[in-house]
């Protein structure tokens, strides 16, 4: 499942799914601007997916809601990072809820503006 689901916790906190692919010979370099990232931020999260075909899920379990905008910012790097890989932003299941913290500006040649 991706997108944003409320977790139980005394605030109103929510995970941050991504849904990102990139062509196969790009992966390895995909997972690592993913755990360098989330290492440099100290944001808790999981990494899962289907290696066989570049799509991999990164979750964002944010523990306050600071880590929560951080995570938001983040996906926005994420989403850059895959475009300039040659991948998507949106490997399996659209955008769903995410639409909030996806790019709103796609260029014609895949680039990708701020929101």
């Amino acid at each position: 499942v991706t997108g944003v689901q409320t977790c139980a916790l005394p605030i109103s906190l929510t995970k941050i799914g991504t849904d990102m692919a990139v062509p196969l010979e790009n992966l390895a370099e995909m997972l690592k601007y993913y755990q360098k990232t989330l290492a440099r931020d100290n944001l808790e999260h999981a990494i899962f997916g289907h290696i066989g075909n570049g799509h991999l899920h990164v979750n964002i379990l944010p523990r306050s809601l600071e880590e929560l905008n951080l995570g938001k910012a983040i996906y926005r790097e994420f989403a850059k990072k895959a475009v300039e890989l040659g991948g998507s932003i949106a490997g399996e299941h659209g955008i769903g809820p995410q639409a909030h913290v996806v790019p709103a500006n796609v260029g014609e040649d895949g680039s990708i503006g701020e929101p």
